[in-house]
């Protein structure tokens, strides 16, 4: 759900067996979904502005 943490969602959708996307459940409910491509553009973003 929300709140999670990124590297739930990594195994989630890492692998040859991992899903192509990820419902995101507020209080149960569906309330978005992530692709792997989401999680992809969002380590890059967080990758360019990681201090070395």
């Amino acid at each position: 759900g929300s709140g999670e943490p990124v590297e739930d969602l990594m195994a989630v959708l890492s692998g040859a067996d991992g899903a192509d996307a990820a419902i995101v459940l507020v209080e149960g409910k569906p309330k978005g979904v992530v692709s792997r491509q989401d999680l992809l553009a969002f380590l890059a973003k967080d990758a360019g502005t990681a201090k070395a």
